[in-house]
C-alpha cells in the first residue's frame, strides 16, 4: 500500500496544497490557512499583517500524529499556548516572529489556522478540543469510490488532542453513532461513553458525498484514505486526509480486526 500511495501522500502530506486541492473540487469547507512560515520567514502573512484576535492552531505543514500541534488563545494583547500547561505567552506584536522561529524545526514549515469549535448540535461533546471524525473512503479497482467506515473521537476532558479520548463507530449511511459493542472484547474498549448515545452528526450526507468526490478526483495511487473532519457550525470541515488510517482505533471501536472487514476486501483487489 505504501508504494501505491506515494503521489497522493505527497498531496495529503502538504496541508496547504491539500486545502487548495479540496477547495477547487468540492463545496465542503476546508480549514482555512491564515499564515505560513518556513525556515524562519513568513511566506504567507496574516490578513492585514497581524494575527486575528481569535483562537488559533499552529502545526507543521507536513507532519503526522499531531507533531508540533499547538492551540493559541488571545488574551491581553498576547497569545497563550493553551494546549501545553507549560506553554509560552507571546505578545501579539511578537507572535509572527515566534512562529517564524518555530518553523525552523519543520522541513516544510508551519501553518496557522483558526481553532474550530463544534456544531451546536454536538457541542456537548466538546470538553477541550472538538471531537474529530476519522472517515475512511476506498477506491475499488473499477474506479468506484465508497465511504467504508467512520469513527468519532473526542479528546479527554480539558485536552485538545485525541490521545486517550473516548470514541464510537458511526453508521456510514445515516451518520448516527452506533450502539456500543455488546459481545466479547478483543481490544481495550473506550466506546461506552454515553455522550455518544443517539448522536446524529449534522451535515453527514454532504460530508459523505464531498469526501467521495474528492477521493475520486485524486490519482488512483491511494486505494484507502483516512479523512479528519470536524462537524463545525459552518458545516463539516475537512482538516486533512491521511494515507495512514488509524486501523487500531477502528479495531478498538468495533472490537473486530479490520482484516475481517471491507478494507481488506478492497485492498485484495490490488494484490496480484
Amino acid at each position: 500500500q505504501r508504494q501505491m500511495c506515494i503521489r497522493d501522500s505527497d498531496l495529503t502530506g502538504d496541508k496547504v496544497r491539500f486545502a487548495e486541492f479540496c477547495r477547487d473540487r468540492c463545496d465542503l469547507p476546508v480549514a482555512e490557512t491564515l499564515a505560513v512560515f518556513r525556515k524562519g520567514r513568513c511566506i504567507h502573512p496574516f490578513p492585514d499583517d497581524k494575527p486575528p484576535g481569535i483562537e488559533l492552531v499552529s502545526k507543521p505543514v507536513h507532519a503526522a500524529h499531531a507533531t508540533g500541534f499547538q492551540v493559541w488563545r488571545p488574551e491581553d494583547h498576547a497569545f497563550r499556548c493553551v494546549s501545553d500547561p507549560s506553554g509560552p505567552i507571546v505578545p501579539e506584536d511578537a507572535f509572527a516572529e515566534h512562529l517564524a522561529e518555530l518553523s525552523k524545526r519543520y522541513a516544510k514549515g508551519l501553518l496557522v489556522q483558526p481553532f474550530l469549535h463544534s456544531h451546536p448540535e454536538i457541542a456537548h461533546l466538546e470538553e477541550g478540543g472538538p471531537p474529530v471524525a476519522r472517515i475512511i473512503t476506498g477506491r475499488w479497482k473499477n474506479g468506484t469510490v465508497e465511504l467504508l467506515d467512520a469513527i468519532l473521537q473526542k479528546p479527554p476532558h480539558g485536552k485538545h488532542l485525541m490521545t486517550g479520548g473516548s470514541m464510537r463507530l458511526i453508521d456510514v449511511e445515516a451518520g448516527r453513532a452506533k450502539d456500543i459493542h455488546s459481545g466479547a472484547h478483543l481490544f481495550p474498549d473506550n466506546t461506552a461513553d454515553p455522550v455518544f448515545d443517539d448522536l446524529l452528526l449534522p451535515g453527514w450526507d454532504a460530508c459523505r458525498d464531498g469526501l467521495i468526490t474528492l477521493h475520486g478526483a485524486m490519482s488512483a495511487q491511494a486505494p484507502l484514505l483516512g479523512w479528519d473532519v470536524i462537524f463545525a457550525p459552518g458545516g463539516p470541515t475537512i482538516l486533512e486526509a491521511n494515507t495512514t488510517l488509524s486501523a487500531y482505533a477502528f479495531q478498538t471501536a468495533g472490537q473486530e480486526p479490520v482484516a475481517n472487514g471491507r478494507w481488506m476486501r478492497l485492498l485484495s483487489e490490488y494484490v496480484e
